[in-house]
Order: C-alpha cells, then sequence, then structure tokens
C-alpha cells in the first residue's frame, strides 16, 4: 500500500473538479382579443372580447365563437366540401371536432365546442356508446381518454341534460401507442449485415420512424408496423437499437456488436459486456483465432483502464469509440504487462472493446474508473500483482513546475521497485523514476520542472490533463 502526495513547487495548492416540448397535432384553437382604446388615455379593460377558432385535424376551420357567446359550426363531407353552416346561440350545447380523429384505448384525445360543463364530472363523454374519463373540463373544451374496450364510431357528449354527437367518427386503431422492440437479429455482424427488428407500433405515420445506435442514423430498407430491416454502414458502433416514433421511443433490451472490419474474415467472435468498475469476465481461446469483443457504456471525458488477471501469453487490445472509429492505438497486456490504459473518452454511449488472444488462453478482465488526484493531497493505491499499473489522473498549467513523492511505499518482496511515470493527456512520457523501497536509502520522489524544449520533447505539453502511472515491477 502506498500513498502518493502532489505538491507545487509554489506552495499553494489548487484542486479541480469535472465535474421536449411535445407537439399536439391536429385540433387547434385560436384566440384573437378585440381591445377598445379611448383616445388620450389608456384603459384597464374588465372583460377584454375574444374570439376563438377551432381548426380540425386536416386545418380546416370547423368553428368560431364570438365574444357574445354566439357559435358558427361549419361541416364539411368526406371529401373536405363545405356542406353546411350552422348558428349556434350561446346557450347550445355543441361538439365541434376532436383531435387526434384515431388512437389506441388509453390514449388522450381534445374535444372542442361550447355549452361544456366547467365541472368535469358533469360531463358524460361516450366513445361509441363506451363512457370515457374526462381528465380536464372548460366551458370549451374537453379532456378525456378513449375506454377500453371501445370500437370505432360517433363521439358524443352529455352535459346539463342535452347531447351532441360529433359528425364523424373516431377511429380505434394503434395510433398514439409508443414503439415497443420484442427481438433483433442478429446481434452480431459487420459491415453489409441485414439487421431485422420485431415489435409492435413500429411505423404509425409513414416517413417519422428513425432507427439509431448511439445516435447514428440507419436507414430502413423495409419497415411495417411491426418489422424493420436494415442493413449495417461502413462504420458503425455496438450497442442497443432505438426506435423512434412521434409517439415514443423504445431501446432494444440486447446488444448488436458491430464486427470491425479488421477481424471480419478467418476469426471467432464471442460478445459479453463489461462494466466500468464492476466485476471481471471471462476471455477465453483455443488459438489465435478466437476473438473476444466486449461493449461498455460510458460518459464522456471519462478515463479508464483494463486489467487482466491471469493471463500468460499476450493478447492485443483495441478500442472504437461509439461511431465504430478507432480510437488511439492497439495495446499489448501480457503476463508481465497486465495493464492497459486507454485515451481520454471523447464522447457518451458504447464502446467496443475487441481482445485478441495471441493464442489458447483462459483469463479475465475488468475495467476500472482512474482515480484523481488532487494537487497537495495524498491519495492511496495498492496494486494486486506483479506488473500492474494503477493510473491517477491530475490538471497542471502549461511548464507548471510540480513534485510527486511516494510516502511510506511497500512491495511484496525484496528488490521489487515501483516505477513512477508522468505522461501527458496524448501519452507523450515527461518523466520517470524508478523506487526501489527496500534500499536503505530509496529515491521515491519525482521532480516534474518546466520542461524545456528539447529533441525529446517538439513543444511544451499544453495545459490539461496529466496521467501519472505508478507500476509494481520485481
Amino acid at each position: 500500500m502506498q500513498s502518493v502526495y502532489g505538491g507545487r513547487r509554489s506552495g499553494i495548492g489548487k484542486s479541480a473538479m469535472q465535474a421536449t416540448p411535445q407537439r399536439l397535432s391536429g385540433l387547434r384553437l385560436a384566440a384573437v382579443q378585440w381591445l377598445a382604446l379611448a383616445f388620450g388615455a389608456v384603459l384597464p379593460l374588465l372583460a377584454p372580447a375574444q374570439t376563438n377558432y377551432v381548426y380540425d385535424a386536416n386545418g380546416r376551420l370547423v368553428g368560431v365563437t364570438s365574444a357574445s357567446g354566439q357559435s358558427v359550426r361549419y361541416v364539411y363531407d368526406d371529401n373536405g366540401n363545405r356542406v353546411r353552416t350552422d348558428t349556434l346561440p350561446a346557450t347550445q350545447l355543441a361538439l365541434f371536432g376532436f383531435s387526434p380523429e384515431h388512437g389506441a384505448p388509453g390514449s388522450t384525445v381534445l374535444l372542442s365546442g361550447q355549452g361544456f360543463s366547467s365541472t368535469a364530472s358533469a360531463n358524460a363523454v361516450r366513445f361509441n356508446g363506451v363512457t370515457a374519463d374526462v381528465l380536464s373540463a372548460t366551458v370549451n373544451a374537453l379532456e378525456v381518454t378513449v375506454p377500453a374496450n371501445t370500437t370505432s364510431g360517433p363521439i358524443s357528449v352529455t352535459a346539463g341534460g342535452v347531447t351532441a354527437t360529433s359528425q364523424t367518427p373516431f377511429v380505434v386503431d394503434g395510433t398514439g401507442l409508443p414503439p415497443t422492440l420484442a427481438s433483433v437479429s442478429p446481434l452480431l455482424g459487420a459491415a453489409g449485415t441485414v439487421v431485422t427488428l420485431t415489435g409492435e407500433h413500429l411505423d404509425p405515420v409513414p416517413g417519422a420512424t428513425t432507427v439509431t445506435l448511439n445516435g447514428v442514423a440507419v436507414v430502413p430498407t423495409t419497415i411495417t408496423d411491426t418489422t424493420i430491416s436494415f442493413a449495417i454502414p461502413k462504420t458503425f458502433g455496438s450497442g442497443r437499437f432505438q426506435v423512434t416514433t412521434p409517439y415514443g421511443q423504445a431501446t432494444a433490451a440486447s446488444d448488436f456488436m458491430t464486427i470491425p472490419a479488421d477481424y471480419k474474415n478467418n476469426y471467432a467472435i464471442t460478445s459479453s459486456r463489461l462494466v466500468v468498475g464492476g466485476v471481471a469476465a471471462p476471455v477465453t481461446a483455443a488459438s489465435s483465432s478466437d476473438v473476444k469483443e466486449f461493449v461498455f457504456d460510458a460518459v464522456a471525458d471519462t478515463w479508464v483502464t483494463l486489467q487482466a488477471v491471469g493471463i500468460v501469453n499476450t493478447a492485443s487490445l483495441q478500442l472504437y469509440d461509439p461511431r465504430g472509429f478507432v480510437l488511439g492505438e492497439q495495446l499489448f497486456i501480457s503476463q508481465s504487462r497486465p495493464s492497459a490504459h486507454f485515451l481520454q473518452l471523447p464522447m457518451t454511449g458504447t464502446y467496443t472493446l475487441v481482445v485478441w488472444p495471441m493464442g489458447a488462453a483462459g483469463f479475465n478482465v475488468n475495467l476500472e474508473r482512474d482515480g484523481q488526484i488532487l494537487l497537495d493531497s495524498p491519495y492511496v493505491f495498492a496494486t494486486a500483482q506483479n506488473g500492474e499499473s494503477e493510473r491517477l489522473m491530475f490538471k497542471a498549467d502549461a511548464g507548471e513546475s510540480f513534485g510527486i513523492g511516494l510516502i511510506n511505499p511497500q512491495t511484496s518482496s525484496a528488490g521489487s521497485t515501483i516505477r513512477t511515470e508522468l505522461l501527458d493527456a496524448n501519452g507523450q512520457s515527461l518523466s520517470y523514476e524508478n523506487c526501489e523501497p527496500g534500499q536503505s536509502t530509496p529515491v521515491c520522489d519525482l521532480n516534474a520542472p518546466g520542461f524545456q524544449v528539447s529533441p525529446y520533447l517538439a513543444s511544451l505539453p499544453p495545459a490539461g490533463w496529466r496521467q501519472l502511472v505508478l507500476t509494481s515491477e520485481q
């Protein structure tokens, strides 16, 4: 167990912490206020007059209510031609229209008219004879829920012993329900693979359904209300597909794993999910033709390290970002170097990690989120096996001088060393020191002065993240 202490040479330390509206289409109500102004004065209006205009889902004017309460109702035929205009007194109950004009039981419908009771329970609304719940009420509008077990037919409203019935029927169908996803097939494939999603309510509005993975859209080749098929693009990530319609969003329960181009031929690929900071997962291989593909979720700007336990030979690692692009150089792990430190993750999403053993293998891997060390504050760390390294992150200014000291370092055997290395955010080594705690006077401090331009450092490291990597070595 060791404590790491980082301090500025100037003495004063600092710490840094890195720390929809829904649109209802269809029935529209427009209000116009008529304002009376007296010459030479601004008068408060005790009761401003108001005219309400009501439009149906097709944008046709179906009702106008004046300030006096008198209304005009416009009636259309199936072809959209106006066939009648009715003038209604203010006291007459009338149902001008409703929106949407179709939907599923449980969905919400807005009724517009006049003469309703402003007390919700005093209005009896029926869909083709089946009573509906009234959610809210004004004298001109009712918000209701389509009742279960109803069928297509007219809507009626009863208030004050009088009943008004809609001119057109309400159509009961699946419209308005959010999509659901039941399956993804296949769950593994390279670019060009045709994937099929199955579910319900996937295409309620033609042309309004999108399919994405990590925010990247695919182009459906076929789409119905129960299936969507598409080909995997050339560069694509891994994770869970999302289907979005005007009525909601569904996320697949299973991950789809995109096989990177370098591994699509002559390899046997198995896949599973890792959790950063979670339990280890196994990697098994009968030969160098066996490849393990992992996915894991992470937020932008995270630093993660892979630790391997029980590895005997060598394995390569390649990380891909949520869009499917290679992230950083290919890394290698082995018995003497079981740790791999990845570059800072650039975006939030699902990452793909390919582990390729160079022969028969059986070991476990886990991902850990790297800790942050605060300048002028101690940090306790430990490694579990020879060659394992821990990475600590901190921020520094460009060309800044500071020192790093190991307090009370201990190793499991005499002659073992602790290597302390400082790197910039891109992995460029800035300074290092080897400490042998078993010596009588071990040198376990790492001084990092303001760097000078040299053949090895083309420029000063910019302000930002620094990587402090501590490795246990025999």
